[in-house]
């Protein structure tokens, strides 16, 4: 199976999502990620230049430790991506027919953060986008149909976060935390430079939603209707 993670900013595949990624490698699916964007209006405390070269270098790492197949980093805007609506949709159509995955992982289009609002909305239409005829819609690759697209939460971003499927992350936490204390720059920024204080803040919310569903660690997902109907449920690998 292929399942393929569109974010906004390098860093959150290995944040955010990084035990679903584990689960899903160790079953023998091939993840592939795309940023968007290079990050680099992340902190006005290192130039725009260098903090993209960091991100790319810490993402690929992450990318490495976490085994995804191929990581890609757009040269969209940071914190812009509404100023290129149309063409973020085009291109990312042509990667879903390019790739061609079961499972599409992005933004909950509801986040508070432009950029990720921006992204989950686009990736919304790019796999209707993917459906239609090639030719028109794509000039390379043939149509494809997304078998399910799942939203991810972003704590305190995500407004109206109401997750329907559980991943269970308990016995793949230890690797989740390397590949989380990568992100020096981050834990900088938003941790004062604290790994206990970042994997507290990360891990903290996934104890949260691993209390709701039975389980000691739990990554959540509110799956986006496109085909079918779904059911709320607790997973080891997203259904």
């Amino acid at each position: 199976m292929k399942i393929l993670a569109v974010i906004a900013h390098p860093h959150y595949a290995g944040i955010q999502i990084a035990g679903t990624i584990i689960n899903h490698v160790k079953n023998g699916d091939d993840v592939y990620v795309v940023s968007l964007t290079s990050g680099d209006l992340m902190t006005d405390r290192v130039p725009q230049k260098e903090l993209a070269e960091i991100n790319k270098k810490d993402a690929e790492e992450s990318a490495k430790l976490l085994g995804i197949k191929e990581l890609r980093i757009l040269d969209f805007k940071d914190s812009l991506l509404y100023n290129s609506r149309h063409e973020l949709r085009l291109a990312l159509n042509e990667i879903i027919r390019e790739i061609r995955p079961e499972i599409v992982i992005t933004h909950w289009p509801n986040d508070t953060h432009p950029d990720f609002r921006e992204t989950g909305l686009a990736v919304i239409d790019a796999c209707f986008y993917a459906l239609l005829v090639a030719g028109v819609w794509a000039e390379k690759y043939p149509s494809h149909m997304v078998s399910k697209l799942y939203s991810f939460e972003t704590p305190m971003l995500s407004v109206g976060f109401e997750p329907d499927v559980f991943v269970d992350i308990s016995d793949v936490v230890e690797l989740k935390t390397k590949s989380m204390e990568i992100f020096k720059i981050h834990i900088d920024v938003n941790a004062k430079g604290s790994n206990e204080i970042w994997n507290s803040s990360v891990l903290g919310a996934n104890r949260r939603w691993g209390t709701e569903c039975g389980v000691m660690y739990a990554e959540p997902y509110k799956q986006i209707k496109i085909h079918e109907v779904h059911n709320r449920a607790v997973k080891c690998l997203l259904p």
